[in-house]
């Protein structure tokens, strides 16, 4: 008997296929998102305006504040690139406003505002509606009753009007602001949560924590909760915006952020007058309201399309 008769069977050989890694769910979500052309754009737009308004006093040695009379309505300096005015100076590189405070420092300075409102107000909105719609989703019968009671009051309320009321009764200072708007703004949530929890309490795993014995506060916290995020992300950055938006009408209707705080709409109310004499001055803050909702807009789409493709 020769020696390779008495071997072992034939070893496989070295270029067979390797079985393939295994991705995790999270990883896969990220290339995802960093495919996503409208997430990609919305969340590098959002990116540069959260770093303009973090680092706005080293871009601008002006206080937002301090006003300058003998400055007043100075033009933006390619209105001397362009020969529509030899008044412009690199001083002031976007001008100044009709009390002589710089345009680019109120302009840094109000995306804080912007930002800082939009994001508490969807705090506390997210909060209120998480919580309702978890309830009702989980619960059902006359828990979600009462849920959904309050959602169809909530709905039938207008809340350009209902903010203005309370607003001109408490004050437009920045907390009553952000108190008003998050408490009028979590409907959305609410429905969105109440839906997605109706779905998942079906499934086998919650049906398995149920037998086992664990409690409702675990079974809620622990195994809905966790598998309603993607749907929530989602409705929180539509909330955002909304959020903006609204305190962009409050302050431009004198409603909202009072003066002399920079809040990008108070900057348009004040600047209304002007917008036949001096457009850009009502120009300048209405593209950076754009430009941020437009950004959180992107983000929400390309995050609807990522962690909620059947939403789509």
């Amino acid at each position: 008997m020769t020696l390779s008769d008495s071997s072992s069977p034939a070893m496989a050989p070295a270029s067979a296929e390797r079985p393939p890694k295994t991705v995790s769910p999270m990883a896969e979500q990220m290339r995802r998102l960093r495919g996503n052309r409208n997430a990609m754009i919305g969340g590098g737009l959002l990116c540069l305006v959260l770093a303009l308004a973090l680092i706005g006093p080293l871009l601008t040695p002006h206080d937002p504040y301090v006003q300058n009379l003998t400055a007043r309505r100075i033009p933006p300096v390619w209105f001397d690139w362009l020969g529509w005015s030899d008044k412009s100076s690199w001083t002031h590189p976007l001008g100044t406003d009709g009390l002589g405070r710089d345009y680019l420092a109120r302009l840094l300075y109000g995306a804080r505002i912007s930002i800082l409102i939009g994001l508490t107000a969807t705090l506390v909105s997210g909060v209120i509606g998480t919580v309702l719609g978890l309830l009702g989703g989980y619960f059902g019968g006359r828990v979600d009753m009462v849920i959904s009671f309050l959602i169809t009051m909530r709905l039938s309320l207008p809340i350009s009007l209902v903010a203005l009321s309370v607003v001109a009764i408490f004050g437009g200072a920045l907390i009553n602001v952000v108190l008003v708007l998050g408490l009028l703004l979590w409907d959305r949530v609410a429905v969105v949560v109440r839906a997605a929890t109706q779905q998942v309490r079906e499934l086998d795993y919650v049906s398995s924590a149920w037998a086992v014995g664990f409690g409702h506060g675990y079974i809620l916290f622990r195994e809905v909760l966790p598998n309603v995020i993607n749907p929530l992300l989602v409705v929180l950055t539509i909330e955002m915006s909304h959020a903006i938006l609204l305190e962009a009408g409050l302050s431009f209707l004198g409603m909202g952020v009072q003066a002399p705080m920079p809040s990008w709409g108070l900057m348009l109310s004040e600047a209304k007058s002007e917008i036949f004499f001096n457009a850009w001055m009502v120009t300048l803050p209405g593209l950076a309201i754009f430009s941020l909702v437009l950004s959180i807009n992107l983000l929400g789409d390309g995050l609807r399309d990522v962690l909620t493709p059947e939403g789509r």
